[in-house]
């Protein structure tokens, strides 16, 4: 642990002094953007206990009940180099006191970009670490395949770690052509073996397993097509490469004790994203067919799996100024009791309020109910600015209604309360 301790303050010293050299080189060496007109330098502070009321069902003294602190840092700078050429990174650390593995720094992006005009529209090429987002639907993100999961920040999945990628955009009047060369994979984040939130058995990251010759260097390839037809934006996408989501195998080594490694297996996905949007009404699909992949029991199984529904806002509510959105979605896979994730054959189901307020205070309330057993997740998220710089956020999990045959059965003693304070620069 003290040498993955180490490679995070490597980590953090490497990125800190990059983000220092590149910005004293662009506003004083190479004299190619000015601090005041062509240097944005921006960030992020925050700190984030969560309370946990409950005993894990599983792991050591340090699951038990009690406030866990966290704090972080993203700082962030945008520099335009030339007139057609521009430079963005985005750094983020995280000290957790409980979770060691939560404990980590990471680099969200760090790219060029440039753009040229061509006789077909506009062409945008970036290269270096980048995120991007493919998707449509609140519930879950089903196609979003490019970027890993950084699953040690939080089990919603919303949050990616940056992937290497050399990315081309075409801009045309017939639509958004998109192709991705992805020529590294990263592995997921996982919590340790003392932080909440976490997997029944010890997983061995330093033991991963890839099926290919090439490991986390295999280069996968993706392309989108994208476009608005009146009040329908549409999207297809394709991905061949190293899934993002991994199985795990067990470790038998004599005298050890027992851990799983990550198996990332070599998949491909074709997939389809849908929005209309006319008056209050938000209809939203996304659907996928994924060949390769393994399911729960550790057999390769070929699948298609969907999301749909829709969105109705009411606007100013009851004479305010306030709205309040109404959401609704299905999600299905075909895979049902075999699905490696908790959308097998789920109804969700949320009220967001938003005050419009000058604070831009919002209330969250959401449900995830399975079809196939009893589970059942909720939510209540709390956003509000306390002054310009300053916002709090809170947000209550509750999940300790899940059924003995969900994926997410470990996590039944985990529900917590976590109260953000955030500072930006």
């Amino acid at each position: 642990m003290s040498e993955n301790r180490g490679s995070v303050l490597s980590m953090l010293r490497t990125l800190l002094l990059l983000t220092l050299g590149i910005y004293l080189s662009l506003t004083v060496n190479l004299g190619i953007a000015t601090a005041s007109d062509d240097i944005e330098f921006s960030g992020t502070i925050a700190l984030e206990p969560r309370w946990f009321w409950d005993d894990s069902l599983f792991g050591s003294d340090s699951r038990d009940k009690g406030i866990s602190n966290s704090v972080y840092v993203m700082p962030e700078l945008h520099a335009k180099l030339t007139e057609n050429t521009s430079l963005r990174l985005v750094g983020f650390y995280r000290y957790d006191e409980t979770d060691r593995d939560r404990t980590r720094g990471d680099i969200r992006e760090a790219y060029l970009v440039h753009f040229r005009p061509t006789p077909f529209g506009e062409l945008e090429m970036r290269v270096g670490l980048g995120r991007v987002f493919w998707g449509a639907t609140e519930s879950q993100h089903l196609i979003d395949i490019v970027n890993q999961t950084d699953l040690v920040e939080n089990p919603n999945e919303e949050f990616k770690l940056g992937q290497p990628m050399i990315h081309f955009t075409l801009s045309t009047e017939s639509g958004v052509f998109e192709l991705f060369g992805l020529p590294f994979h990263r592995q997921r984040t996982f919590p340790g073996p003392d932080g909440r939130l976490g997997f029944p058995f010890l997983i061995d990251t330093d033991s991963v397993v890839y099926d290919n010759v090439y490991d986390e260097r295999h280069f996968d390839v993706a392309f989108r097509y994208s476009h608005t037809f009146g009040y329908l934006d549409a999207g297809i996408s394709g991905f061949v490469g190293t899934n993002r989501e991994p199985s795990f195998e067990p470790n038998f080594a004599s005298g050890l004790p027992l851990t799983f490694s990550p198996f990332y297996a070599q998949i491909s996905q074709t997939s389809i994203d849908l929005r209309i949007q006319h008056s209050g009404w938000l209809l939203k699909f996304e659907g996928l067919r994924r060949t390769g992949a393994l399911n729960r029991l550790g057999n390769t199984e070929d699948y298609t799996a969907f999301v749909g529904g829709f969105e109705y806002s009411f606007f100013s509510l009851f004479g305010t100024v306030a709205d309040m959105t109404l959401v609704a979605e299905w999600s299905f896979d075909e895979r049902r009791e075999r699905a490696t994730t908790r959308f097998d054959n789920d109804l969700f189901l949320a009220s967001r309020v938003s005050f419009n307020d000058f604070q831009g205070t919002t209330i969250t309330a959401s449900a995830l109910l399975g079809n196939d057993n009893d589970s059942a997740i909720a939510s209540l998220e709390f956003s509000r600015r306390i002054s310009e710089r300053i916002s709090v956020t809170t947000e209550l999990v509750l999940l300790n209604e899940i059924a003995s045959d969900d994926v997410l059965f470990p996590l039944k003693n985990d529900s917590y309360l976590e109260v953000g304070l955030t500072y930006g620069f």
